[in-house]
């Protein structure tokens, strides 16, 4: 019998800076869907004087997001960076390792003489949502000091909250920590690629439900942003990873993002084999749609 892939599951620090560490996340051109150049419309005279990233891990994709509003002329009005992560463990040393690395994270990214003027804040802690004080109002007790960001960065944070839709943690970011002319950049995974293809078909084998069923950008532009009244979605773009078949790693990527668990060295381990079938070829393995969203004005 076929064991549930959960059994071997890689414990949750170690996926998040592995994968951040494969897909390079660090390197804008890898993890952007927007080139440098031009700018896109919706970064067009944006000027955040507040940046929040939710989720930040390892900080690579905080990296370059900051590298490539820098390029946009964005950051002229940075006053403050916020990175809020729960797992103090993600890196050997703990947590003053983690936050070590953070700072050196977003301090690399700023454009020359910026650094200085910057307030820096990490925060490892729980994220977590609450019901607030009037009836229907959530709250995130880490970004009570923090309201009124320009800039909320959430990548893959669905993930974390609930069925994963991000139904409740977009309208509370948006309704209680947004700026008035504000955005928030979210990042959030794709079935339509050959992984989830592939995984889903296991599971169907196997007679599994997948534990998040909800947490895809395809459930989420169709079903939760119409959903999310007062919510206006200002640009969205697809970026592809692990194309190409010489891409260093690309099977253990893969086969951490199908099944969170590293490859058996069994060669006929059932899982192994379904990561196996789509590494033929140049086709996209992994595809992530970011969403840019603001208020309705």
């Amino acid at each position: 019998m076929t064991p549930d892939p959960s059994s071997r599951r890689t414990p949750e620090a170690e996926f998040v800076a592995r994968i951040d560490d494969l897909l390079e996340k660090s390197l804008p051109e890898r993890t952007i869907p927007w080139s440098a150049s031009p700018p896109p419309e919706w970064a067009k005279q944006f000027r955040p004087r507040r940046i929040v990233d939710l989720g930040a891990g390892v900080g690579g994709f905080t990296h370059s997001v900051l590298l490539r509003l820098a390029q946009w002329g964005c950051l002229d009005d940075l006053e403050q960076v916020v990175l809020v992560e729960s797992d103090r463990n993600l890196l050997p040393g703990g947590e003053s390792a983690l936050r070590a690395h953070l700072f050196r994270q977003v301090n690399s990214a700023l454009p020359a003489g910026k650094g200085p003027g910057i307030a820096l804040d990490v925060h490892l802690a729980f994220i977590e949502l609450r019901d607030g004080i009037c009836k229907g109002e959530m709250t995130i007790p880490i970004l009570e000091q923090h309201l009124d960001a320009d800039l909320i960065v959430a990548s893959h944070l669905t993930y974390y909250f609930g069925e994963g839709s991000g139904h409740e943690l977009l309208r509370c970011l948006r309704d209680r920590y947004l700026s008035t002319a504000g955005r928030i950049w979210c990042v959030i995974r794709k079935r339509a690629c050959p992984i989830y293809h592939a995984r889903a078909k296991m599971l169907r084998n196997l007679g599994i439900t997948d534990v998040k069923p909800f947490d895809y950008a395809e459930y989420f532009e169709s079903d939760v942003l119409p959903s999310l009244s007062g919510t206006t979605l200002l640009a969205t773009e697809d970026k592809a990873y692990l194309c190409d078949p010489a891409f260093p790693n690309r099977g253990e990527a893969a086969h951490l993002l199908m099944w969170r668990q590293p490859p058996s060295i069994d060669p006929d381990d059932p899982y192994r084999r379904a990561v196996a079938e789509i590494l033929v070829g140049s086709a996209a393995l992994f595809v992530e749609q970011h969403f840019i969203l603001g208020r309705c004005t």
